[in-house]
């Protein structure tokens, strides 16, 4: 196989991904623009604390096999390793989906709002399975079936809200059954054109593929506990505060885009081809860091006209917030590439450790922060903790390069 990585294939690779990511991020937003507008500022925050924390659970039973997946298919398209993880995955989904929605219930009893929520529960188990999917879609350079899947996820559970709403049916229902529909849907839709191309297990147990995947299992742990913010500020600094951090957080997902795209294509064409593309990898995450820091100080200039008008006038208060939130982006963007990087060059160890505690001093800020200054001290503490994690990551990267040279055949 050739050493060299293609300009023009990588940049079809990123258009493919960034054009369904696109896409999937507008339906988003539009998404949380209606349901926000229709639950308002408590049930939101109440709804986005939710999601986040079942998304958090999801991560702990996927064992990081969705990214371990995309590189081992990478470095060996034929390794039997592939079909045993989606045989496990799927297995672990369906324990998944039992274990929250006996969650939902217990909740229910504290809160009713939760027994609304229920139906989230088979949604995970779709989503969890779809995952695996999604990485083999990116490992096989299948960008334009990866970015069809996202788009198909956001516009299914758009479209269903709507309806749902529209009949009169109550909000934090409406988006329980709209979001099972999606990610069901999202699941079939992958596994009906990706499930021939996964060669037969060799009949490996659990236990000997997540000592493998531990690595990527720890980082996608940290990234999913970084979307418990909302509930630390819920806890710290009540409902009305998690909105309006919600609201801040939430609706700018979109500008993740360039980064998390990067990311996409970046980790599987390192560990495919090494490091043989440093001046492309490089321009690649320079390019990406300054367009995101162009994008968010547009951000930050409009936010007082662009709020109001988006959101309504309850979420007035949500502007500085969205401001401040914006600095912390910029450090998200760059991490998020530098990750990838590093993960595809065998650095997989270091990237799980550095967010690790990058995301416990997310939670630890965001709470301190709710606490002391409201959604806009959330905001300080976010940023604050994307720096931490960024000093922490050059340090460990810093300290195993002193060691030993880079080897993308193995995962420190």
């Amino acid at each position: 196989m050739s050493t060299v990585v293609a300009p023009r294939a990588m940049v079809k690779d990123y258009a493919g991904v960034l054009g369904g990511r696109v896409l999937a991020a507008l339906l988003q937003a539009l998404t949380f623009v209606l349901l926000a507008r229709a639950a308002g500022p408590g049930d939101f925050g109440l709804v986005v604390a939710t999601t986040g924390a079942t998304t958090a659970v999801s991560a702990a039973f996927g064992f990081g096999f969705g990214p371990y997946l995309a590189r081992i298919r990478s470095l060996r398209p034929d390794s039997t390793v592939v079909g045993d993880l989606v045989r496990q995955n799927n297995r672990t989904s369906v324990v998944l989906g039992a274990a929250a929605l006996v969650a939902f219930v217990a909740l229910g009893l504290l809160d009713p709002r939760f027994w609304a929520l229920a139906p989230l529960a088979p949604a995970l188990v779709a989503q969890r399975s779809s995952a695996v999917w999604q990485g083999l879609a990116v490992a096989d350079e299948r960008t334009r079936l990866f970015g069809a899947a996202l788009s198909l996820r956001r516009l299914v559970l758009l479209v269903g809200l709507g309806l749902l709403l529209a009949a009169g049916v109550d909000t934090l229902l409406s988006f329980a059954i709209a979001s099972v529909v999606s990610e069901s849907s999202v699941n079939l839709f992958l596994r009906r054109r990706l499930a021939s191309s996964v060669p037969a297990g060799e009949g490996r147990t659990l236990r000997p593929l997540v000592r493998e995947a531990v690595p990527f299992w720890i980082e996608t742990i940290a990234g999913q506990l970084r979307n418990l913010d909302v509930l630390a500020v819920t806890v710290a600094g009540g409902t009305v505060a998690a909105g309006m951090f919600a609201a801040a957080s939430r609706v700018s997902s979109v500008v993740n885009l360039v980064p998390s795209t990067l990311a996409t294509v970046l980790m599987p064409r390192v560990s495919r081809y090494g490091m043989s593309q440093r001046r492309a990898t490089a321009a690649a995450v320079t390019v990406g860091t300054g367009f995101m820091a162009v994008v968010l100080a547009g951000i930050v200039v409009l936010a007082p006209w662009a709020v109001p008008v988006v959101l309504g006038d309850a979420y007035t208060s949500a502007v500085p917030v969205l401001q401040v939130y914006c600095c912390g982006l910029l450090v998200l963007a760059f991490v998020t590439m530098i990750n990838a990087v590093l993960q595809g060059a065998g650095l997989a160890r270091v990237v799980g450790r550095a967010s690790m505690i990058g995301a416990a001093a997310i939670i630890v800020g965001v709470a301190a922060g709710a606490a002391t200054g409201g959604a806009v001290g959330a905001s300080i503490g976010y940023s604050a903790a994307w720096i931490v994690q960024l000093v922490v990551l050059a340090v460990m990267v810093r300290a195993v390069t002193r060691r030993t040279a880079l080897s993308p055949e193995e995962d420190r």
